[in-house]
């Protein structure tokens, strides 16, 4: 289920604070802010380049961009996207973590932002329930191929009541003693 503000809300929520702060920059920590095919990103960006005109920073995913967006994102001010690798071993990033993403998918997403000049940060899990150093090592490497521009490795945490946190108890890997 997506819930999003109108364009025009999110728009005269971020005059309201650009009149009362002194902002330089706009983060944007909607968990996707991105979608391919979406008449709200359209709008959004149009408006904001218009009325705004601050550069910004947004998340999404690496299995949901595609060209049209990233030209979007950088014609309305996008200059950093930040997107989760998650980990290079597709066992551990669609079976244990539930990404559904490929290899190729991860690369075309940095390629194309590299193309746009727009700033990667990657999250990467290190340390994944039935994971070996290997496919750590291979995460970090994962990182440098896509020629990320700041890269995040937590080590993995799973937490209770999620999908992680029952996994590693099922297996036997965590006791779920938080």
């Amino acid at each position: 289920y997506l819930r999003r503000k109108s364009v025009k809300r999110s728009i005269e929520e971020i005059i309201y604070v650009r009149e009362r702060y002194p902002i330089q920059f706009v983060k944007f920590y909607d968990d996707i802010f991105a979608y391919p095919n979406d008449p709200w990103l359209e709008d959004f960006c149009r408006e904001y380049k218009k009325q705004i005109r601050l550069p910004f920073h947004c998340l999404t995913r690496p299995d949901l961009i595609n060209e049209e967006i990233i030209r979007t994102l950088k014609d309305a001010g996008c200059v950093s996207v930040s997107m989760s690798i998650e980990a290079a071993n597709l066992y551990l990033r669609n079976e244990v973590l539930k990404r559904n993403m490929s290899d190729e998918q991860i690369y075309k997403a940095f390629e194309l932002c590299r193309k746009y000049s727009i700033n990667t940060f990657a999250n990467s899990i290190l340390a994944l329930p039935k994971s070996k150093i290997q496919d750590d090592i291979a995460t970090v490497e994962m990182n440098i191929k896509c020629k990320v521009t700041f890269a995040e490795f937590p080590i993995c945490h799973p937490y209770p009541g999620t999908q992680l946190g029952d996994f590693c108890r099922e297996n036997g890997i965590f006791g779920a003693d938080y």
